[in-house]
């Protein structure tokens, strides 16, 4: 069964043109780019996901090959940043991301003040890596393509919008995407590094989600350049991990620098 599901995983990253759907009205375009997105979405039966988990660290969902609306969709131009690109279809590899902000325990406050060097660093002695920004966007998203981790509509509550005060991860039950068990917090809490850069070969990573600046933040498709040096008291990380990783330790040897050449 595994090998099926692998099989599976191993899809090309393919961005498809949505044109065809640009003569209708906003709401009924973004209705059929969910639509088509939610048809081609690759979904394996329960037995083969927990046999995935089962290769992986603890505490990690499983996000399964197939296409997913990256960008804002023509419905959020009143909370999105026009230069924001607009939603086009992408498909993605499977994909492991923590449930949490690291360290990826509930219960727990997010660990932050930390540089993107250090928090490379930090995944990379759990034998992950960061998440890239499409594979960040993609579990916020959930299932349906949505806009907030918890649905299309805005509500502050849900995921403490606007709140500059962190909370322990996974203490706001409905803030989680439709993902099987999670991931928790991404439109809320702590804004996140990836490994994602705005500009390639320069010093500027894309920060993605955190409640601070609500409700344009909490958004799954806002992202922001920072410098990579920058700490902060409400900025965190997440790590991610490849399907055909190496096998996973229970006791990973800490590593320094990403010397690595294998999928993380």
């Amino acid at each position: 069964m595994l090998g099926v599901v692998l099989a599976l995983t191993s899809a090309v990253f393919v961005a498809m043109p949505i044109d065809d759907f640009s003569h209708l009205h906003p709401r009924t375009n973004d209705a059929r780019i969910r639509q088509l997105v939610r048809e081609r979405q690759d979904e394996p039966p329960l037995e083969a996901v927990r046999e995935v988990l089962a290769q992986h660290p603890p505490n990690m969902i499983y996000v399964p090959a197939g296409e997913f609306v990256r960008g804002r969709m023509f419905t959020e131009p009143e909370q999105a940043f026009t230069d924001e690109p607009l939603a086009e279809v992408v498909r993605l590899n499977g994909f492991l991301i923590d449930a949490f902000e690291y360290p990826n325990q509930k219960g727990v406050v997010p660990t932050t003040n930390v540089t993107h060097e250090e928090a490379q660093i930090l995944c990379q002695g759990q034998s992950k890596r960061l998440c890239t920004a499409d594979e960040w966007e993609k579990a916020c998203k959930g299932v349906r393509s949505e806009v907030y981790q918890y649905g299309n509509t805005y509500q502050a509550q849900t995921c403490g919008g606007g709140s500059q005060q962190l909370v322990a991860a996974g203490s706001r039950p409905d803030c989680k995407s439709t993902w099987l068990g999670g991931p928790y917090d991404l439109s809320g809490n702590a804004a996140e590094w990836t490994e994602t850069w705005a500009v390639p070969g320069r010093r500027s990573p894309l920060v993605k989600g955190g409640g601070a600046k609500a409700p344009s933040s909490t958004r799954c498709s806002f992202s922001a350049p920072r410098p990579g040096s920058d700490r902060s008291a409400m900025l965190s990380f997440r790590c991610c991990r490849g399907l055909f990783a190496p096998a996973w330790r229970s006791q990973p040897q800490e590593q320094s620098v990403r010397s690595d050449s294998g999928e993380r």
